[in-house]
């Protein structure tokens, strides 16, 4: 059961229990938290919607939902970017102190589920949704988590690059160190010095 999950980055702790939870074609999402977090949510429905097919949606209250996301404060706060994650035969409970937190804990879901829902990518083949039973506590182990792109030697289209940045925030990086200058090249625009690019 354990070589059935796999996550990059391996989670702080995680716990594989038996079963599964499949994904019904309607569901609802519960928020119990800021706006900046439940953004979070309505990002993770309308990609769901879009790439799987699904019909997704974020209340503030109403019919039993399949996940709820629960805003961690005082003595259950947890670490910024930290979160839980229980994922049960009959739902989802996360609990996050701030959006990043909750973003990741998606990005997680995402990973649990056919590799097409994380590249953003519809599969017609694709008819059937499941999440494995788990209980995760997840929070980075270094505060900076970066990655670099060299623009000095090497040029790329808008599109790549927020691609890029896409896929490493996925992988739960936290900081873009853009390489801008060397003696190779100079690629930012600074009005008052036109003769550098």
């Amino acid at each position: 059961a354990a070589s059935s999950v796999n996550l990059t980055p391996v989670p702080k702790s995680m716990a594989i229990g038996e079963g599964e939870l499949v994904l019904p074609h309607n569901f609802t999402i519960f928020v119990d938290a800021p706006d900046s977090i439940a953004a979070e949510a309505e990002h993770f429905a309308e990609h769901m919607n879009e790439v799987a097919g699904m019909s997704v949606d974020v209340v503030a209250k109403g019919a039993t939902p399949l996940i709820t996301v629960i805003h961690k404060t005082g003595a259950d706060a947890l670490a910024p970017e930290g979160y839980t994650l229980e994922i049960t035969s009959t739902g989802v409970t996360i609990g996050a102190t701030t959006a990043t937190g909750c973003y990741y804990a998606f990005q997680t879901i995402k990973k649990l589920l056919p590799p097409h829902v994380m590249a953003g990518v519809p599969d017609e083949k694709v008819t059937s949704y499941a999440l494995p039973v788990v209980d995760i506590a997840d929070e980075p182990r270094f505060a900076y988590r970066g990655f670099m792109l060299d623009v000095s030697r090497h040029f790329f289209e808008m599109d790549e690059l927020k691609r890029m940045i896409d896929v490493m925030a996925y992988y739960k990086m936290n900081r873009f160190h853009w390489h801008l200058t060397d003696d190779q090249g100079w690629r930012i625009e600074i009005k008052k010095y036109p003769k550098l690019t």
